[in-house]
């Protein structure tokens, strides 16, 4: 029998051992320096950001239930969970109605507007293009814009995003609460904050965000928990009511501006509420959170609140807009609201008599022919 000849490792085990080490290290290198590039070119890159529209995710059918917390403080609230469809475009359903509708009137506003936990054809919103068809004998669509949280800036982003291209012969604006709070709770309107700002960074991976933590030292917004606010409380506020109605005043006219550069008709709602100089009991208990995290009681927050509305009252009389004064013509009656602000569907078919009673003069809208 031949002799088995030897391989090379056998016959230079340390050269071929030292070769694959060389082998291995020259990767290791070259990952390395690639991996480093790739985070240095990052890190060079800098943030991404976007202004956020905040509306309804689109195309969306998720039913609403209230929370324990929120039905046990409400008058009246049923715990059970609420139809919540949303359109393609952010609005709630039903929207489009009418494929070629004769009038087409948009609403804005926050969960005043968006009226979640009722059922569809008992939101305000809706109704009105129904009372609107009986009266004036025309196919209406009614869009509710609404979207819980929103103030009066979302608004004016939405009106630029989404409503203007749709050229409706109107746009109805509704909001006061949530621009009270959010210049309560967080600051001016373009303070950060995680769920209602206006300037978001991109959300990132954990290397990204490693890097623009600890490299480019900068902080991340935090993160959305259960409690939007929770960063922000314990800061206790001195309310400015004159400086917070000239914000306020701003957006509202900027909102007229844009409306009449397109040629659509705004409308100004002053915001139905429950805010009586005497309030319930009930009602204090809603509003506790806010004396006992910002400093704010009732007589305080309230004052800023009628401030605002008297604001949009200011703004739709020097502006020659139509107003809808809903803080005089709807009672401040739980039979009406389950809250402070929010209807309930007896409360919202009586604000959508009172809108559709309204609108016809301020569009000087045709009856159809007979």
């Amino acid at each position: 029998m031949s002799e088995r000849r030897e391989n090379r490792f056998e016959k230079a085990p340390r050269k071929v051992l030292a070769v694959l080490w060389g082998l291995i290290a020259l990767v290791l290198c070259v990952g390395v320096f690639f991996v480093g590039k790739a985070l240095r070119d990052e890190a060079k890159r800098g943030v991404e950001r976007y202004i956020i529209l905040r509306e309804r995710r689109p195309s969306s059918d998720i039913p609403q239930r209230p929370s324990a917390e929120l039905a046990g403080m409400a008058d009246g609230l049923e715990r059970k969970p609420y139809p919540f469809r949303v359109d393609a475009d952010g609005y709630i359903m039903p929207s489009q109605v009418h494929e070629k509708p004769d009038l087409t009137v948009v609403f804005l506003g926050g969960s005043t507007t968006e009226c979640m936990y009722m059922q569809e054809e008992e939101r305000f919103p809706y109704l009105v293009g129904r009372f609107l068809e009986k009266s004036l004998g025309l196919k209406v669509n009614t869009l509710n814009g609404g979207a819980a949280g929103n103030n009066t800036l979302h608004c004016v982003l939405a009106l630029q995003g989404k409503v203007l291209p749709r050229r409706p012969q109107a746009v109805v604006l509704m909001e006061c609460v949530n621009d009270v709070n959010y210049q309560v709770f967080v600051g001016d309107y373009w303070a950060p904050h995680a769920s209602r700002g206006i300037v978001f960074d991109k959300e990132y991976g954990p290397v990204k965000t490693f890097l623009i933590e600890h490299i480019m030292g900068r902080k991340a917004h935090e993160k959305i928990g259960s409690d939007e606010f929770a960063a922000q409380r314990g800061q206790k506020r001195t309310l400015d009511t004159a400086a917070m109605a000239s914000a306020y005043r701003k957006n509202l006219e900027l909102f007229v501006f844009l409306c009449r550069q397109h040629g659509i008709t705004p409308v100004l709602m002053t915001q139905f509420n429950r805010f009586t100089e005497a309030p319930e009991a009930n009602l204090l208990k809603q509003m506790q959170a806010t004396r006992d995290d910002w400093g704010v009681d009732f007589a305080a927050y309230r004052a800023a609140y009628m401030a605002l509305q008297d604001a949009t009252r200011a703004v739709a009389a020097e502006q020659k807009v139509a107003l809808i004064d809903l803080d005089r013509l709807v009672p401040k009656d739980k039979a009406l609201m389950y809250d402070v602000v929010h209807v309930n569907p007896v409360g919202s078919a009586l604000v959508a008599e009172i809108i559709a009673r309204e609108l016809p003069g301020i569009l000087k809208a045709p009856r159809a022919q007979q």
